[in-house]
C-alpha cells in the first residue's frame, strides 16, 4: 500500500487501528529541504503514534513500513470541511519536489509519477 505524494486543500487526520505500522512522509515548503517522517502504529511505547494531522497545502505521502507481520494495515482518515475530488493535488512535479527537498530524493522518486512536462 503506497499513497503517492499529493497535497489537500484542508487539514486531514489519519488513524491507525490495527495491521501493519505505515509511514506518513511529509515535505514542509515552509522550510525547504525538512522531510517530516511519522509512524503511525499500536506500539505508543516505540514512539508510534495512533493519530497524526497533516495541515492543508502540505505535499505528503503515506506507505507501509518494511518488515511488518500482517502484511496489511487497517486505517482512516477525517477531513473538515469534507474531501472534494477537485480539492486534492495528485500530481506534483516531480523535477520541482527534488530541488527543494533533495534529501528526500528517494522517497520522491518512489512515490511520485514521472508525469513532468517535457
Amino acid at each position: 500500500m503506497a499513497r503517492r505524494f499529493h497535497r489537500l486543500q484542508s487539514d486531514e487526520l489519519y488513524h491507525f487501528y490495527m495491521g501493519d505500522p505505515v509511514i506518513i512522509v511529509e515535505l514542509d515548503e515552509n522550510a525547504p529541504g525538512q522531510v517530516v517522517k511519522t509512524v503511525l502504529g499500536d506500539d505508543i511505547f516505540s514512539s508510534q503514534n495512533i493519530s497524526h494531522a497533516v495541515k492543508r497545502n502540505t505535499w505528503f505521502a503515506v506507505y507501509m513500513m518494511k518488515g511488518g507481520v500482517c502484511g496489511w494495515s487497517l486505517g482512516g482518515a477525517t477531513m473538515s470541511p469534507a474531501w472534494e475530488r477537485e480539492d486534492d493535488e495528485m500530481t506534483p512535479n516531480r523535477t520541482e519536489l527534488l530541488a527543494k527537498f533533495p534529501r528526500a530524493r528517494e522517497l520522491i522518486v518512489s512515490l511520485t509519477l514521472n508525469s513532468d512536462p517535457e
